[in-house]
């Protein structure tokens, strides 16, 4: 028998969580990538 880690979480309704700033499925925009962790975002696309 595995362990659902998930169990314990109650059921919620479903929402949509949406933004002016970035597109569905777009690139992030270059303001809101972190690059403190050291990431090459060019290299990503």
């Amino acid at each position: 028998m595995t362990n659902d880690p998930n169990w314990k979480l109650p059921a919620v309704p479903t929402f949509l969580l949406s933004s002016s700033d970035f597109d569905d499925h777009g690139l992030l925009p270059e303001w809101a990538r972190g690059s403190a962790a050291g990431i090459d975002w060019q290299a990503a696309d």
